[in-house]
């Protein structure tokens, strides 16, 4: 089974919002936290007891096959998500862009503009 590479990553320039840059095959797709905050698709989700900020948080976020649709990603496959921060998590293709009816959906949560 091969990897294919999803770089899920703020980059910081000055003056200038994060971006989330997303590089499947050599295919390179950058979007802005007011573009993912802007799309129709995002929703309101609460997380207990966030790890990163030790209290309940809240987000907007965007469900991941909204964000990956389009690109071709054979159901087989590994997508490989790295923050800046270091973590990476890896996450079957399927599930992520197939969610079963009824069942989890993925989604990547973003970041409020005055987080720490």
């Amino acid at each position: 089974m091969g990897f294919v590479l999803a770089a899920f990553a703020a980059k910081f320039a000055f003056a200038s919002e994060p971006v989330l840059t997303i590089d499947i095959a050599g295919k390179v797709r950058s979007l802005t936290r007011g573009q993912l905050l802007g799309d129709s698709a995002t929703a309101p989700i609460d997380v207990l007891r966030d790890t990163a900020y030790g209290r309940t948080m809240h987000y907007r976020a965007l469900p991941l096959d909204r964000l990956l649709a389009g690109l071709d990603l054979p159901r087989d496959q590994i997508l490989e998500a790295v923050a800046m921060d270091g973590f990476i998590d890896m996450l079957p293709v399927d599930l992520v862009l197939h969610p079963p009816p009824g069942g989890a959906r993925a989604y990547l949560a973003i970041e409020p503009a005055d987080a720490p």
